[in-house]
């Protein structure tokens, strides 16, 4: 008469499972966007409506040999180092922080906080420029980036028409961007009635905000890199000037 027989009048009793078992593996969680949707969506892959930048070397179909960074500080502090050697000859008034700085939007009904990723500014703290950084490819998340840019870029302007120092509304708004190995600068465009209507939602007029993008350059790429220098060179040098 076998074990089990003999014990089976009473309840079963769980035997313990001590066979090794591989946990399951832990899923690649993308960059962190604050109020964005961050669910994976690979439908906007290559979608960019950009034409391709000649300093571009991802293509859509190379887009799985460059995985994100390990953590996205990696990238920031690869774009800090790289603004700050550029400007290290050059006794300026103005510098480029890496501090996270949270912009808050303030509307009639709702607000919201935008934090960036570091920002060009002057001794009193007047943002001239931001940075934005993420570890995946800008075309693997674009509109996502996009949007968080833009909030980004509506959060400082509503700060500045706040300020009691007029000459904060009239400067350029600028964001300097790096994407895992790709820079880009981006330029908004707007009308004093599109500030009216952050301010009133008054909409009668139809206003829009319009962000200009321009890249991306390869920060692998030698020749590249000695055509953006002289431009965030230049976004330096005139930033203390307004």
């Amino acid at each position: 008469m076998t074990r089990s027989k003999t014990q089976a009048a009473q309840p079963s009793i769980r035997q313990p499972d001590f066979t090794a078992a591989t946990p399951p593996p832990k899923p690649i969680q993308g960059f962190e966007t604050p109020r964005v949707d961050d669910e994976e969506d690979t439908s906007y892959l290559g979608s960019s409506s950009l034409p391709p930048s000649r300093y571009s070397t991802v293509s859509p179909d190379d887009e799985f040999m460059y995985p994100p960074t390990k953590d996205e500080q990696i990238v920031n502090t690869a774009l800090l180092v790289f603004l700050d050697s550029i400007t290290l000859h050059f006794d300026l008034s103005v510098g480029w922080s890496p501090h996270r700085k949270p912009l808050t939007a303030e509307f009639t009904n709702a607000n919201f906080q935008a934090r960036t990723d570091g920002y060009l500014a002057d001794r009193s703290e007047d943002i001239k420029a931001i940075i934005e950084v993420k570890p995946v490819l800008r075309q693997t998340k674009e509109p996502q980036i996009r949007i968080q840019e833009s909030h980004q870029m509506v959060a400082g302007l509503l700060e500045d028409y706040k300020s009691s120092v007029p000459a904060c509304r009239k400067k350029p708004r600028t964001i300097i961007s790096q994407d895992r190995q790709e820079i880009y600068i981006s330029v908004a465009k707007y009308s004093n009635d599109y500030i009216n209507y952050l301010q009133t939602g008054d909409m009668s007029s139809d206003p829009f905000m319009v962000m200009h993008q321009f890249g991306p350059w390869n920060i692998n790429d030698a020749s590249a890199m000695s055509k953006l220098g002289p431009i965030l060179l230049a976004i330096s040098l005139s930033a203390q000037h307004y």
